[in-house]
């Protein structure tokens, strides 16, 4: 949200101390322990857990209590859910959306009670004040950009559609240019080349929605929109199935966020944001206690907790997480049987070897290999399929949904028996040479072995250079842990012991493969993360990726302090007589720190501000700066030394109660000065990092007593 503008007689100076205070703590320290959860409060307390999948999304949750938890419940009872083949309601939902105009056919199929008597959901009232808070959190937009507002033609959009509401209006006869279908938004978070094909998918569609307009307001104003959008109708969805089992809506919620290890930490900022417009939407909890878990660690804790009988302490094993756009390998050990705890990550993404951990191959690309094949063999057949007010575009998505619910997982292209099946699609001409019969594409086992070889080998690759780089430091790890969507395929499963087979042959020991037995493999990173966030030191090690620091304004002191030196002019303060170097950043963790990161880390730097007799309110802003590189304090924030930093948050601190109670007094200048009289508040700001949740903290008085004025995350 854009900051409100203060006056000059209201903007406070920030000035760090020569000597700054510094606290390292780890998790013996009594007073930086976890808060303990008081379960004996009446008011129930619950943890939810979200696992945004690229191409399905799952929550569940859990009540705290005593002792360890329970088996995490999983939210299901999606609208339009087609039910999966055992008859049970599915426990993931389609991470898709569409923003609908110019179709009243398909608004009309909703609200004629087709969709299960659910009218479609007006999105768009409160658009200004849910996005604004994304907004103002956006690193790349200066201070005088948060205060334009750009006015545009208004278009309005009909209704927005998500989940399996889509895939029940799919029909061969839709024109997708009016449908804006969001697919794949995950990858919008991830800035590399490998998803830039997706990326580029999306671009036109999410032109047109920050283009238009909705009773005056922008659909969406950045492109990281539609995942808030999308999980706001989530949230709003599990509220109303909490509220079903007698969970009240305004019960106290802390939410846990998986995402993938390989995300950085704009990615993982940009995901809370979304997460913290959707919870402001619907009103499930807020984000204190807000707590991030990587996608491996979340799938490794419940691995850990189903599989004790697998594993022994000391043994190392490869968790394989294959889901629906990333797939991670990771190799742990177990450190502790009772209660089971894991290691660091055995294979260090430190240089010494190639980055193997990850491959951007999952199940969704396997439906879009589907696609793109279907869409070639129907090449120059368009003016004879496209009638009657179908479209290719049409068509093509109406059989990647069947392939998706029925094909996908029971095909097996490692099996020597002969695959065959029909694909049906009206006015279709038959075609030896093309294998068409009339209104069917007839589609054999080559035909699959190009669409699921792709992935398969990417992902039997990736397993095989884990296990080799294992090997090569003295690791012998024999046993291997599947899990995630992809994990159902038998085309995968078949694939990945065809390949262990062959390895347990050239490596002189037996590498089993093992899927999970206390829950479905598609659930098992949102029913860990409830797990890893009930106990958050039971984490794996880590090490710091990134600096964080704290922007300043330093007293200048050129002899003790190398980086004042540079400073050709300082800036005289007339309020207490003090020259000052302005917008410095005093960084309190570094870049790759040779320590292991406790499970929670905590720093802190007393600060002061300057304010002047006549200033009417004392507020405190604070902003928290990110860097991959940086590590040096005391430069400015212009300097080259600071090229890579951003802003990662900002809070600001109303400390007027110190001056109307009378807490502080104006300091009076002293005789033949030609200083003003004016006040001086000091405040202590902290940075605690648990796990990969990291935020911020401004609190008063300094010391032990404090208490946090103002916070961020």
């Amino acid at each position: 949200m854009p900051q409100r503008r203060m006056s000059i007689e209201s903007t406070s100076t920030t000035t760090i101390r020569a000597m700054s205070e510094y606290r390292n703590a780890g998790p013996t320290d009594d007073e930086m322990q976890v808060d303990p959860i008081d379960i004996s409060v009446t008011k129930p307390r619950y943890i939810i857990a979200t696992d945004f999948g690229t191409t399905f999304s799952a929550v569940a949750f859990i009540r705290r209590a005593a002792g360890q938890p329970s088996k995490p419940q999983i939210i299901s009872n999606y609208n339009d859910d087609p039910i999966t083949l055992t008859g049970h309601p599915n426990v993931q939902v389609a991470t898709e959306s569409w923003y609908i105009e110019d179709c009243p056919n398909i608004v009309q199929t909703s609200m004629s009670g087709q969709l299960k008597g659910e009218e479609s959901e007006d999105i768009y009232d409160d658009r200004d004040s849910e996005h604004d808070l994304t907004l103002g959190e956006e690193s790349s937009v200066s201070e005088d950009d948060m205060d334009l507002d750009i006015e545009e033609p208004i278009d309005e959009p009909s209704a927005f559609f998500w989940g399996y509401e889509i895939q029940s209006l799919i029909s061969p006869d839709m024109d997708r240019k009016k449908y804006n279908c969001i697919a794949r938004s995950k990858l919008l978070l991830d800035k590399s080349e490998r998803t830039q094909s997706v990326r580029d998918q999306l671009k036109p569609i999410l032109e047109r929605l920050k283009n238009g307009k909705n009773k005056g307001k922008r659909i969406i104003q950045r492109d990281e929109d539609v995942i808030a959008d999308y999980l706001t109708q989530l949230f709003r969805h599990t509220k109303k199935e909490l509220e079903k089992i007698g969970i009240p809506g305004d019960s106290e919620f802390e939410h846990v966020l998986c995402v993938p290890a390989i995300w950085d930490a704009d990615a993982c900022r940009e995901m809370q944001n979304s997460v913290a417009v959707a919870i402001q939407a619907t009103g499930l909890g807020s984000m204190d206690d807000f707590f991030l878990v990587s996608e491996p660690e979340a799938a490794a804790a419940f691995v850990l907790a189903g599989q004790r009988s697998e594993l022994n302490a000391g043994e190392p094993f490869l968790l394989l997480d294959a889901g629906g756009g990333t797939v991670d390998a990771t190799v742990y050990r177990v450190t502790e049987r009772f209660p089971l705890r894991l290691s660091k990550e055995i294979i260090p993404a430190d240089g010494r070897f190639p980055p193997w951990k990850s491959c951007l191959n999952g199940s969704s690309f396997v439906n879009a290999a589907f696609r793109e094949h279907l869409r070639k063999r129907l090449e120059g057949e368009e003016k004879y399929i496209a009638t009657s007010g179908y479209t290719l575009d049409g068509i093509l998505d109406d059989h990647v949904k069947q392939f998706e619910q029925r094909t996908k997982k029971v095909i097996d292209v490692t099996d020597t028996r002969r695959i065959l099946q029909e694909i049906k699609i009206q006015h279709l001409r038959p075609s030896e040479r093309k294998r068409f019969r009339p209104n069917t594409v007839i589609m054999e086992k080559k035909d699959f072995e190009k669409i699921f070889n792709p992935s398969l080998n990417a992902i039997s690759e990736l397993m095989e250079n884990q296990l080799t780089a294992a090997k090569d430091i003295g690791v012998e790890v024999e046993k291997v842990i599947l899990v995630g969507g992809f994990s159902a395929s038998k085309a995968l499963r078949s694939t990945l012991q065809k390949k262990l087979d062959a390895l347990s042959a050239l490596f002189g020991y037996r590498i089993k493969l093992i899927l999970p037995i206390n829950g479905e493999p598609q659930t098992a990173v949102v029913e860990g993360a409830i797990i890893r966030a009930w106990d958050k030191e039971k984490g794996p090690q880590r090490f710091l990726k990134l600096s964080y620091g704290f922007q300043v304004t330093e007293q200048y002191d050129p002899i003790n302090i190398e980086a004042h030196r540079e400073v050709k002019h300082a800036t005289l303060d007339p309020k207490d007589g003090f020259e000052y170097v302005h917008n410095t950043i005093e960084w309190l963790v570094f870049k790759d720190d040779t320590k292991t990161i406790p499970n929670r880390l905590v720093k802190s730097t007393v600060v002061y501000h300057i304010f002047p007799l006549s200033a009417k309110r004392l507020e405190c802003e604070e902003i928290l700066w990110v860097s991959s590189t940086c590590t040096e304090s005391h430069y400015r924030k212009s300097h080259p030394k600071n090229k890579d930093a951003h802003i990662a948050g900002r809070i600001t601190a109303d400390m007027t109660f110190l001056k109307t109670q009378k807490l502080i007094q104006p300091i009076e200048p002293e005789k033949g000065s030609r200083t003003r009289k004016h006040y001086k508040v000091e405040v202590q700001l902290f940075l605690i990092i648990e796990g990969r949740n990291m935020r911020f903290e401004a609190r008063w008085p300094k010391g032990d007593e404090g208490l946090t004025r103002a916070e961020g995350q």
